[in-house]
């Protein structure tokens, strides 16, 4: 009996140390693996290639180079590609946000896409997919003697934005931006159909109205005008007069629908193939020849650049800049 009792003894004992050790192993497999920093694989990469904190991999679309540059230098080359050295600081400062917000987000389509174009880039120099890019040595030819003074403008106003994000719901945005507006920004849906960036809506940039080559004008005669129609596959015959349509607009005045000849377009499709500022315009027959009028520059959805340095003019900060172009977003 007295041997059971030890028996039992030594097995109560076992329990009393083991079981606790099992509690702690349960604990540690339900703590969340830690957070890294990773390049998706695309399906030629073998492994995940591990990227260094606060860097972009950049392909360059001329030489088919992937270089890895650290995230203040790019956002430095997309500022100094894409907005004038001229500009407020408060206006570089807010370009300078958007550019790195946009960057992240591209980031992350690439990487869930695994685009094979990219080469294992994060993004590409290629304004017409990402943003405008330069290098230093591009900026030094740029900018010639001036090259100092624009570069440490350019360098204060994006190292005193580091880090900051515009973020909608918990996310970084697509920080759309543009040249010049009508006067007032273009909702995305407008120009791109239908999109849930609630964020891009229309709001007043009156400052537009004071920019320079606000409003520019492109005449055509009656041939180069049947040509480029033709881009569009619509026929053009008979009196030129008859081909002057009333186009439907949306409320900041982009053309939404225009009857050219038999064909139905809308004002994007006839700003490509007439090369035109914006996609914000009139026609008129006159003189022979058939002349646009055109209000703007860009697409119109977002920051309008020169909207954005008025509002620093006027005392705005880059924070008050970019939450009046994104609305509802906040800046972390």
């Amino acid at each position: 009996m007295k041997n059971i009792y030890s028996v039992m003894a030594a097995i109560m004992l076992l329990l009393m140390l083991t079981i606790p050790l099992l509690a702690v192993g349960s604990a540690k497999s339900q703590k969340p693996a830690p957070l890294t920093t990773t390049v998706a694989t695309t399906k030629t990469t073998k492994a995940t290639a591990p990227v260094k904190a606060g860097y972009f991999k950049i392909l360059d679309m001329a030489t088919g180079k992937v270089t890895e540059i650290a995230e203040t230098e790019y956002v430095f080359g997309v500022v100094a590609s894409e907005m004038p050295v001229s500009f407020e600081p408060e206006a570089l400062k807010a370009q300078a946000v958007a550019a790195y917000t946009v960057a992240l987000m591209r980031k992350n389509e690439n990487m869930s896409s695994n685009d094979a174009t990219l080469k294992g880039a994060d993004l590409s120099n290629d304004p017409s997919k990402d943003q405008g890019f330069i290098t230093r040595e591009q900026a030094v030819e740029k900018w010639g003697k001036n090259y100092v003074a624009y570069a440490k403008k350019i360098d204060d106003a994006v190292s005193a934005v580091k880090g900051k994000v515009i973020k909608y719901n918990g996310m970084p945005i697509l920080a759309a931006y543009h040249a010049i507006s009508s006067g007032k920004t273009e909702m995305a849906s407008v120009v791109w159909g239908d999109t849930n960036m609630p964020y891009l809506k229309s709001v007043e940039s009156i400052g537009d109205l004071l920019a320079p080559d606000y409003q520019t004008t492109a005449t055509f005669t009656k041939e180069q005008f049947i040509a480029n129609a033709k881009k569009l596959g619509a026929t053009l015959t008979g009196d030129p007069k008859t081909w002057i349509k009333e186009p439907k607009r949306s409320a900041s005045g982009t053309v939404t629908e225009y009857i050219l000849g038999d064909k139905k377009v809308n004002g994007q499709q006839i700003r490509s193939a007439f090369s035109l500022r914006s996609a914000n315009f009139d026609i008129v027959y006159k003189d022979l020849k058939l002349c646009f009028t055109v209000r703007g520059y860009g697409h119109g959805v977002g920051m309008s650049q020169y909207g954005a340095n008025y509002m620093a003019k006027q005392g705005s900060s880059y924070i008050e800049i970019l939450k009046w172009y994104y609305s509802g977003c906040v800046i972390e």
